[in-house]
């Protein structure tokens, strides 16, 4: 497994790698379950969402988004697991691929962390940007490793099975323009309390060209960060120079 960059768009890639498949997410989603509508980048995103828009939530896990959201939504996954339990809380959620769904049919197709798990990032994009009406909205979320994401050691999720590709800002726009879109907005995250754990470790810390290690010197670092994140979860949130988990863009389709 080989971790290159990809040109023209400079994001990485993992090379001679298997993403994850139904049953490695389903056990994976069984461990930590699925993320709650709370998350910050839902509320960001629910701003650009009117009442009247239709929107197409891709890789929509247990379909979290739909309950922020304002529009009239649909919510695709191929993890059966994960619709089964949409569908068990009455959401509108289902079973296809983004390529089965009919063209130029919705006014906001939303990503949330779903592009860093896909193999061709370009052409998943594009498949998902068919869906959308000229002039609609494409809302992106991923993993920022302009943050602390891009220097935290022993980050697991951060690898294959898991996640194919990280990404930047500036990658993540230079794909989303290519693919026939203006950026609008880009939002990014805050560092939340639950990530300050992985923000101080990154700090003290940073990830080097082995990405990960077992070393006495490692688990001593790792034992004063949760310290600072235990001391600090109570007062604040903001690590100087240190971004968030995830970065959001907004962007529109061009006629």
């Amino acid at each position: 497994m080989v971790l290159e960059a990809v040109t023209p768009y400079n994001y990485y890639r993992f090379t001679a790698a298997r993403p994850g498949d139904a049953e490695f997410y389903g056990e994976l989603m069984g461990r930590i379950g699925y993320d709650g509508a709370d998350k910050p980048e839902f509320t960001e995103a629910a701003r650009e969402i009117a009442p009247t828009d239709q929107v197409l939530d891709v890789g929509c896990g247990a379909g979290a988004f739909s309950v922020p959201c304002a529009g009239a939504y649909r919510g695709i996954d191929t993890n059966r697991a994960a619709v089964d339990e949409a569908r068990g809380m009455g959401r509108s959620v289902h079973c296809s691929a983004v390529q089965d769904e009919r063209p130029d049919t919705y006014d906001v197709v939303t990503l949330f962390q779903v592009l860093e798990h896909v193999e061709e990032p370009r052409e998943f994009l594009r498949a998902c940007l068919g869906c959308l009406r000229a002039g609609g909205r494409l809302i992106v979320s991923t993993p920022d490793m302009d943050g602390f994401m891009g220097s935290v050691t022993n980050e697991i999720l951060n690898y294959p099975p898991h996640h194919m590709t990280w990404w930047s800002t500036d990658s993540l726009r230079a794909l989303i323009e290519d693919c026939g879109c203006e950026v609008t907005k880009v939002w990014h995250e805050p560092l939340r309390r639950d990530h300050l754990r992985a923000a101080f470790s990154a700090l003290l810390w940073p990830r080097d060209e082995a990405h990960l290690t077992e070393s006495g010197r490692f688990r001593l670092v790792e034992l004063w960060a949760k310290l600072l994140a235990r001391a600090a979860a109570g007062k604040w949130t903001q690590v100087p120079f240190v971004k968030g988990h995830s970065v959001l863009m907004v962007a529109r389709k061009r006629k």
